[in-house]
């Protein structure tokens, strides 16, 4: 009888506890730092401030760490209400101290950190020891094992989880860093499926406008498209087609920087082939939407790719999309059904693509673009991508408690 009391107490004891330890999370959120190198208009900082804004709608404690002062997803956060530091620094190496500092006197739970510097700095700051949780994510590569991958798998050890948004990524790293399996997690992104959305009346005009939403940089493959839309100017010059690129071109002040080399080859090279009329430079927008709405069709012809949010975007905007045969695009164009798929190391095949695009009947069009937002209400879901995340999230916590 008094060892079923002693049994008894112990149970009473212990959901006592359980229960303290509940009432204590509510009242003490676990506190996120969401670590990015700016706000700067790129899919993976839109990607960052969307879980930013999804953990706090789940009562999370989240704030933003980045160490360059662009500011375009601030609004953003201002509007969720969460904070953000930017961290002032010298150089790389007073960075890595700095961004250190400011996350351990934050006491966070949870870092998040995106990009290979943002993990780096991630992984370096709960050295020489931690009570906090890092988790890093692996976006895209061009699947070619180099020194620095190696060198960045093997600093992954100091981290606790490991997400990548794409199957190609999951199954590179598993090949070549296998000690990471058991760390590694699959979330692929996510869009608002209420502020991406199909227009109400397609636009009527035969035109075809291709759209392009991405930062100009070489692995972006802009000179390809180029010559293949030149190509389709001169084998089917009945075709009324432009591209409308959108993207940062990196300029500060007006003026060009180290980084916008690949754009200003990029316009000198529209200027000699005389096709500025046709391939048309912009600047990043905030209304990204009725680019989306007002496009005939979405096209990325990068060389390599993780899940671009940009695809996940023009999908849920009802677009077709033309796109690379590489990495998981597969899984998000069905060649012929929402879209069409292309090798984009061939300027004579992105032409034929893009014709046989816009030899297609508006009504062709139309379904093709039926179709995309119906992968979309499928693939990239905000419900399932935060459920996934907390769950990653919790169940480190658990590890910890």
């Amino acid at each position: 009888m008094r060892h079923l009391i002693l049994q008894d107490n112990h149970i009473i004891c212990a959901l006592g506890v359980k229960l303290i330890v509940i009432f204590l999370l509510k009242e003490n959120p676990m506190r996120i730092i969401v670590l990015v190198d700016s706000l700067i208009a790129g899919g993976v900082q839109r990607e960052m401030t969307t879980l930013a804004v999804l953990l706090k709608q789940r009562q999370y404690d989240v704030q933003v760490i980045s160490y360059f002062s662009h500011d375009f997803f601030k609004p953003v956060l201002d509007r969720a209400q969460i904070p953000q530091t930017i961290v002032p620094h010298k150089n790389k190496l007073h960075r890595l101290f700095a961004v250190r500092k400011a996350i351990r006197e934050s006491q966070p739970d949870v870092v998040i950190a995106y990009m290979n510097t943002p993990s780096l700095l991630a992984e370096f700051s709960g050295l020489p020891f931690r009570r906090f949780s890092v988790i890093v994510g692996e976006a895209n590569t061009d699947l070619a094992i180099t020194r620095s991958i190696k060198g960045r798998f093997y600093l992954h050890r100091l981290a606790d989880a490991i997400w990548t948004n794409s199957h190609s990524q999951l199954k590179f790293i598993q090949t070549h860093a296998p000690w990471l399996t058991s760390r590694l997690s699959l979330i692929i992104n996510c869009v608002d499926l209420n502020l991406f959305h199909p227009p109400k009346t397609e636009p009527t005009s035969d035109a075809i406008r291709l759209l392009v939403v991405s930062r100009f940089d070489p692995h972006k493959n802009f000179m390809t498209l180029l010559t293949a839309l030149e190509r389709v100017k001169q084998t089917a010059p009945a075709i009324n087609i432009t591209v409308d690129w959108y993207g940062n071109n990196f300029f500060t002040d007006g003026k060009p920087t180290k980084l916008s080399a690949s754009y200003m080859e990029l316009q000198k090279a529209i200027e000699t082939r005389k096709m500025r009329e046709y391939f048309r430079l912009h600047d990043p927008v905030e209304d990204v939407v009725s680019l989306y709405q007002q496009a005939s069709a979405f096209c990325l012809p990068s060389f390599y790719e993780g899940t671009p949010n940009v695809i996940c975007e023009a999908m849920a905007c009802g677009r077709p999309i033309l796109i690379s045969r590489v990495c998981d695009n597969e899984r998000f164009s069905i060649d012929g059904e929402n879209g069409f798929l292309f090798d984009p190391h061939s300027a004579d095949d992105i032409a034929n693509t893009i014709i046989r695009f816009a030899s297609l009947p508006p009504d062709g069009r139309r379904q093709m673009g039926i179709r995309s937002r119906e992968r979309a209400e499928t693939l990239f879901s905000r419900e399932r991508f935060i459920t996934q995340f907390i769950d990653l999230i919790e169940g480190l916590r658990q590890k910890k408690r």
